[in-house]
Formats: C-alpha cells, structure tokens, sequence
C-alpha cells in the first residue's frame, strides 16, 4: 500500500563565504509533487538539494518528514531518499563490492559481505 509523506522545508537559509545564498524559505511538499529548481549559477540550487538530503546543514531552518525534524530520524528518512548529484557516486579506483561497502559504512547501514554479494549477483557483476 502506498504511504503518503510529507516533506516541509521552514524558515531555511544558506551561506557561502559572506555570500547569503537563500533565507526564510519554507515550503510544504507532498507525494507525488513535482518541483522544478530553476535559477542562475551559484544561487544555491545544488546547496538547496544537499541540504534537503542531509548532506548539508543550513545556518538557518529546518526540513521536517512527516511533521518532524530529519536530524531526529535520519534513518527512517533516508530509507525513502535517493539524491543523485552531479556525479554518480560510483569510485571507479574501487570494486563494486568496496563502492558499496564504502556507502554501506557511511550510511551506517549493516549487511554482511554476502548479502552484498548477493546484491552484486542480482545486478549481474
């Protein structure tokens, strides 16, 4: 069964260097919304994003899931997340098994060597 979640964004706010990027933005976002992030280089797009997928604090504000701040439960939010970035992610120095490995000890997560081979084995490496 689909689950309806909400992701709210209140009063944020971004700095680069001396350089205030955004403040005060807040916003409600619902399943199934479509957003389009438009603006000129260096406005903060890409710093709006990261901060929306944890991997950036804002100065200022707050994002919420589901009426509750992210910082208070990471992992349930990050198990309905996926941000892609400007790059993949994927270190190409590494194996398939270190990538994830890498990511796996990042993210905190706990799987054995062979439930990550497993995976590997379902993608066909």
């Amino acid at each position: 069964m689909f689950k309806s979640h909400n992701l709210s964004i209140k009063e944020l706010a971004c700095q680069r260097g001396e350089s205030l990027l955004f403040g005060g933005l807040s916003h409600n976002f619902t399943s199934g919304d479509f957003v389009q992030i438009e603006g000129h280089n260096g406005i903060g797009k890409t710093s709006l994003l990261r901060i929306l997928a944890g991997l950036a604090q804002p100065i200022a504000g707050e994002v919420q899931w589901n009426s509750e701040s992210i910082s208070k439960q990471r992992e349930i939010y990050y198990q309905d997340l996926l941000y892609l970035g400007h790059f993949s992610g994927v270190k190409p120095e590494l194996t398939a098994l270190e990538n994830l490995q890498f990511y796996q000890r990042i993210s905190q997560a706990e799987q054995s060597e062979n439930a990550l081979w497993n995976v590997l084995e379902k993608l066909d490496f």
